[in-house]
């Protein structure tokens, strides 16, 4: 497989979490305790490295007017300024298109990807960059997360297996992976790098 075939596929069998569409945040979102007892309980808890999305049923313009929320950590994303900026810098061709009323607005690759989608969720402190989706009143929404590790390989050869298991397991591999995808489908427009 080529890096753009490792790309499609990571995407094509990535998991899909939908939430959202609630009057309020749910505080144990993508934690162990959230996650128990659901059919994905076992391969939320198996996932080590790999790759995540987030989308949310917005266009540009709606992200663009998102007020920054005061209980925004310091490290948190200004979504309505950053939407605004890369909007500016990209131009829509080059960013990810909203198919289905659904845009991809942020990806991104870990050595423990669940984790780091909690952190993109919650995002409790100071000490790390995210989204910090929680902090937004925007759980009316509809989202989904989708993520990619070891748990999600299915219909593939063994050696096409290790060769992603190998750039999966490798900072430098999950960058060259995550940059192939935004070749193909664009910039995602709360990436800053």
């Amino acid at each position: 497989m080529q890096i753009d075939e490792i790309a499609e596929y990571v995407w094509l069998y990535s998991k899909e979490i939908e939430f959202g569409e609630i009057e309020v945040w749910d505080e144990n979102l993508f934690t162990s305790k959230w996650a128990k007892g659901k059919p994905i309980e076992r391969a939320w808890k198996d996932a080590g490295a790999g790759w995540y999305w987030f989308l949310v049923n917005m266009n540009y313009d709606e992200l663009h007017a998102v007020a920054k929320p005061s209980s925004l950590p310091d490290k948190g994303c200004n979504i309505g300024l950053l939407s605004h900026d890369n909007k500016e810098v990209f131009g829509a061709s080059l960013l990810c298109a909203n198919e289905s009323g659904v845009t991809v607005i942020y990806n991104g690759h870990e050595a423990n990807v669940t984790s780091r989608i909690r952190a993109h969720f919650a995002l409790n402190n100071n000490s790390t960059g995210a989204l910090g989706i929680k902090h937004y009143p925007l759980s009316s929404k509809k989202w989904i997360v989708r993520y990619f590790s070891s748990p999600c390989f299915t219909n593939i050869s063994e050696s096409d297996k290790s060769r992603i298991e190998l750039l999966m397991n490798s900072y430098s591999g999950r960058c060259a992976v995550e940059s192939a995808w935004r070749v193909k489908n664009g910039w995602p427009v709360l990436c800053k790098e």
